[in-house]
């Protein structure tokens, strides 16, 4: 869904991360180093400036002029953010223009996202963690519970190779299917599509069930 955000839900090691990551590069045909680097690691003490961009030091001091050097996670396609329940409402507050208006500001500067897609994963059962406000939340159009594998999949899970000792190799197992553009032309297309009320209704109630969902 363009312009859109959804909420990963499950315990720790689910694969919520990794799932995320190789869809990016399969929907965008970007490596996974380009991906990681539009993910965002939540922690209470990530600030304005690990989020959003900072600064270029050498022009402020010798012509005093801001110009500002946006992160990866705002200028790329593809948004991640790891732990989402980790941000302080501070940081959340922050995140939530770009949610709900497809802008990022800093300073006097402001980026328009024009289009993206951002995923977020959450540990409920995480310790330390911060309550997500209600426009926060409000922003993540589906909610998807991701539960652990079960036995069957457990053996063919360790059956195959670990991304942990086998180097690089995984990116030749990732296929390139689509890149921006073509994601954007199926974007275009399925806009298009024409579907009647019962349909249309079915598909509302649907997302409702899977929003905010526990």
């Amino acid at each position: 869904v363009p312009n859109s955000a959804m909420l990963l839900i499950g315990g720790h090691g689910g694969g919520k991360t990794t799932l995320v990551k190789l869809l990016g590069r399969m929907f965008t045909s970007n490596t996974l180093e380009m991906i990681e680097e539009s993910i965002i690691r939540g922690h209470p003490q990530l600030t304005e400036e690990k989020l959003v961009g900072t600064l270029k030091l050498g022009k402020l001091m010798k012509e005093g002029a801001e110009e500002v050097v946006w992160k990866k996670f705002v200028i790329n396609f593809w948004k991640i953010i790891d732990e989402v329940n980790r941000l302080t409402p501070y940081a959340q507050d922050i995140l939530l223009s770009l949610l709900a208006e497809g802008t990022v500001k800093y300073y006097d500067s402001i980026m328009n996202v024009n289009k993206f897609c951002l995923f977020a994963t959450i540990n409920p059962q995480d310790v330390g963690t911060f309550e997500l406000s209600s426009p926060f939340l409000d922003r993540f159009g589906i909610s998807v519970p991701i539960s652990m594998p079960a036995s069957q999949d457990l053996q063919l899970i360790l059956a195959g190779k670990d991304e942990k000792y086998s180097g690089y190799d995984e990116l030749l197992e990732v296929p390139k299917i689509l890149n921006i553009d073509d994601l954007m032309e199926i974007w275009y297309y399925v806009n298009r599509v024409q579907i009647n009320q019962e349909a249309n209704n079915y598909i509302h109630a649907i997302i409702r069930e899977f929003t905010l969902c526990d």
